[in-house]
């Protein structure tokens, strides 16, 4: 003999047959039932409906139990008659670790396997376990160097550059790379003033980025050919100006006062061949060795259900070339008794493709490792976080190989507080785009909304039930 809970929790005694083996038991009942001791077997109702109360609306355990207390006073019945608090406590965490969330629950139908667009952002919900010593992907035995970005000049002089385009002072006394000059040249009047059809395109080229990311043209692609062929001199404006807008709207603004007659000046042809010139240097670098990154091994702090991990992780040099870029730092909240939280991956449609726990706060290198790690030659041609500038440089100067046909963007949100990094970092620049301009940026953020529920539940969870938690969560929203 032994008890029987009931879909409301109720208890009554009931008969069953238990055959046993070497290596398991066997249980035989009339109707299908979770059984997890000898002592007592649940209704799958009874689990399964908090399972949808707790993805759904964030129903802590004991909430949910009050509500079966509820339910037998008002049956008339007595709470003795209920399963206690505590055995309903235990099973469920027997049931949830158990519990095998299929990979098609995550990932898009319309986006694939590997989406051309991916929104990441972190999400502060942490949990009060120690992460610390849990094992992360391995890192390989080798340093690879950072390679630095190519940039117009130095800091100081791009600073004192945009503060003569607004008016401030006399020309700068410096030498720039001879297109660059040229353009210059023909920029300036017989009374040392910028003419003001040029304004666009000198800030456009003196912005606080590396020059790949001025243009994020990228090394192949539709884009690639479009912007070789201004370069080149064969674009047609007069047929392909529309298009180009689409691609190109940064550049496109700071080169359009400059057309007559479909017709654009050479010096602008050279100064944008010269600076992907100086991106090819970059961009196309070999890849490094495979072998020289660390193994495979999966880690518990990661749920990617449709990307196994391709390969390990590697340390690189310090990178000397952060020190260039000033823009938009992101202000993040910390809370010493809990984990960082999540980095949470989605497409815009709202569709997740799975997480990482943080083990320390947010950062760049947390995307960069996701991407680097799982994605391999499936690299996105979009990738949309509130602080792209930075994970931008980051990336490049790390694997240019790897992420230079990506464009990296700052969601519309958070665009705003972006103050000199080019405007070809930003989602926002690219409206024109009926593609772009229905990307959901805020995928992610909408997602967090959702996931607050469980900030009161999610705290005091073992690391295993706080993933199969959130795995819980993410596919049934």
């Amino acid at each position: 003999e032994c008890m029987l809970a009931d879909e409301r929790g109720l208890l009554s005694k009931v008969t069953i047959t238990v055959e046993s083996s070497t290596c398991c038991k066997h249980i035989i009942f009339p109707s299908r039932v979770f059984c997890l001791s000898d002592s007592l077997i649940l209704a799958p109702a009874l689990l399964k409906f908090y399972e949808s109360l707790l993805a759904m609306n964030g129903t802590t355990l004991s909430g949910y139990w009050r509500s079966l207390v509820d339910y037998a006073k008002e049956s008339t019945r007595s709470t003795d008659d209920l399963i206690s608090l505590s055995s309903l406590s235990r099973e469920w965490n027997l049931y949830i670790l158990k519990m095998e969330i299929p990979p098609e629950k995550f990932g898009c139908q319309e986006c694939g396997r590997y989406p051309p667009v991916l929104v990441f952002d972190g999400i502060q919900m942490g949990i009060r376990s120690s992460i610390a010593n849990e094992s992360s992907v391995p890192n390989g035995k080798y340093t690879f160097p950072v390679t630095p970005l190519p940039y117009l000049g130095k800091l100081p002089e791009r600073r004192s550059m945009l503060s003569f385009l607004d008016g401030g002072g006399d020309r700068p006394n410096i030498n720039w790379p001879i297109p660059i000059m040229d353009l210059l040249n023909e920029a300036i009047d017989t009374e040392g003033k910028v003419k003001t059809q040029y304004k666009p395109l000198l800030k456009m080229l003196f912005a606080n980025s590396p020059l790949p990311l001025i243009h994020q043209a990228g090394t192949r692609g539709r884009r690639r050919e479009i912007i070789d062929r201004l370069t080149s001199g064969k674009l047609n404006w007069k047929d392909e100006e529309l298009e180009f807008q689409r691609q190109f709207p940064v550049i496109y603004g700071g080169i359009r006062p400059l057309i007559v007659n479909d017709q654009y000046p050479e010096t602008i042809r050279k100064s944008l061949k010269f600076m992907m010139e100086q991106s090819d240097l970059l961009l196309r670098e070999y890849p490094h060795i495979e072998d020289r990154y660390g193994p495979p091994e999966e880690s518990k702090l990661e749920c990617f259900p449709l990307w196994p991990l391709e390969r390990g992780l590697t340390s690189y040099t310090k990178d000397q070339q952060g020190d260039q870029l000033e823009c938009a730092e992101k202000v993040i909240g910390e809370n010493r008794k809990l984990s960082p939280g999540l980095m949470l991956v989605m497409c815009p449609h709202r569709r997740p493709y799975g997480f990482r726990v943080l083990k320390t706060p947010e950062s760049v290198k947390d995307v960069f490792q996701i991407m680097l790690t799982r994605l391999g030659a499936n690299m996105p041609q979009t990738i949309v976080y509130d602080n792209s500038c930075r994970l931008a440089v980051y990336c490049l100067a790390r694997e240019a190989s790897r992420f230079g046909s990506v464009r990296f963007l700052v969601d519309r949100f958070h665009s705003h507080n972006h103050k000199s990094c080019s405007h070809s970092l930003r989602l926002r620049s690219y409206e024109s785009d009926p593609l772009m301009a229905c990307i959901n940026s805020q995928s992610c953020e909408q997602t967090n909304s959702l996931l607050r529920h469980l900030g009161n539940s999610l705290p005091f969870m073992s690391l295993a039930r706080y993933i199969k938690t959130i795995q819980l969560s993410l596919s049934r929203n």
